[in-house]
């Protein structure tokens, strides 16, 4: 199995993996044939990748960290969230005093946010992860347009979760960490609902609205249980940064360890939110969300690791950088630099993950640098100090 680009695909190739549509509902089967008409309304949908099967790298499988199952139950409940929102005349206003009313005394969001099933879910999902033992992270690549909003939320979880463990967190810190990861945008969420159904949004407007989207998920998690103070203001500080220079407050400070609490008077940054910010800022890169452009994780790492300290809290993005695998199994990817010089050019797919030495993964080389296909070799990159791969999605 190899990932490929949606133009890539071709009449006859097979699905390597399951998509499924935006209630969980299977949508395509695994070793499904493609067609033109299949591929034109998977780009309509907004897949921009997905997985093929192909003789040669038929046993090779891509990282599984959680189950499919926990994945949809959360789309599923976000989704009701924010169809309690849908239409919402006040909402649809893009005025940030009026919306903050709205989503802190709405009664219908009772239905629906309940924070018990939320920490479940963030339970669960550390399940997953102690079941699937993943000590590290690769992101999901097969996004439909339609689902980003809740597919983000999920992976944000996850790689906050991870990166708390990495930290030594505290089971309860994490519980309140991956429910506030998984509820951060649920007040973004329905102002995109709103600039869908609008024609024409003056910027300033639509960017106050989005400035405040921290506030309104707040507000939305305070309606829904007053008492869960951390996963407030870890929702409500996950756009600030140590220079002052994020929003809605400016708060600056906090490169202290997450795990340390602040000396009395000091008031930082909340040391949950610096965690939930660079996994956000990460999920955001790789999928070019927020008017990003979509870059490729060892690059997005590169940009984290240049403000680390100055934006982003060091511990974290070390810890980051100890959990993210930038060539996940099942990436095509082309030898830039190595020193086996033969090698420079040659494309392939990524069969083995490097937890020690993570930019140096096993490929199976399928092509010469000419393009030509070659005798399947399989090489260990572990010990090529000069390899640069790039990633060929």
């Amino acid at each position: 199995m190899f990932l490929s680009h949606i133009d890539n695909v071709n009449p006859g190739d097979r699905l390597g993996k399951p998509l499924y549509d935006e209630n969980g509902r299977l949508l395509i089967s695994s070793g499904y044939a493609m067609s033109d008409a299949v591929v034109q309304r998977l780009r309509g949908l907004g897949y921009q990748q997905i997985y093929l099967d192909d003789h040669l790298t038929g046993k090779v499988k891509p990282d599984t960290i959680i189950s499919e199952a926990s994945r949809i139950q959360i789309i599923k409940k976000l989704r009701e969230i924010n169809a309690v929102f849908k239409g919402n005349e006040v909402i649809h206003s893009l005025d940030p005093r009026r919306i903050r009313r709205e989503v802190y005394s709405s009664k219908k969001l009772h239905k629906v946010l309940h924070m018990k099933e939320f920490r479940r879910l963030a339970g669960q999902l550390l399940d997953d992860l102690s079941e699937s033992r993943a000590g590290f992270f690769t992101h999901n690549p097969m996004r439909a347009t339609e689902n980003d909003p809740y597919e983000h939320a999920v992976d944000v979880a996850v790689l906050s979760l991870l990166i708390s463990q990495k930290l030594s967190m505290e089971w309860e810190d994490m519980l309140s960490i991956g429910t506030a990861a998984l509820l951060h945008d649920v007040g973004k969420t329905i102002l995109l609902e709103a600039f869908s159904a609008r024609d024409t949004i003056p910027e300033e407007k639509r960017a106050a609205a989005l400035r405040d989207h921290p506030v309104f998920s707040m507000l939305m998690v305070k309606n829904a249980d007053p008492a869960s103070f951390k996963e407030q203001i870890t929702i409500e500080e996950h756009h600030e940064r140590l220079d002052g220079s994020g929003y809605p407050a400016k708060i600056r400070g906090g490169d202290n360890h997450p795990a340390e609490h602040p000396k009395r008077g000091q008031r930082w940054i909340y040391r949950f939110a610096r965690i939930v910010a660079v996994a956000d800022e990460y999920d955001n890169l790789v999928n070019g969300r927020n008017d990003y452009e979509r870059v490729t994780p060892d690059i997005a790492l590169a940009k984290l690791i240049k403000r680390s300290g100055v934006l982003w809290n060091s511990h974290v993005i070390r810890a980051l950088v100890e959990t993210v695998q930038p060539y996940a199994t099942t990436t095509p990817v082309v030898v830039r630099r190595s020193e086996k010089e033969q090698l420079v050019g040659f494309s392939g797919v990524v069969v083995q993950t490097n937890t020690n030495h993570p930019l140096r993964p096993t490929v199976l080389f399928l092509k010469d640098s000419k393009g030509k296909e070659v005798k399947p070799t399989k090489v260990e990159m572990t010990d090529d100090r000069l390899l640069r791969l790039q990633i060929a999605v």
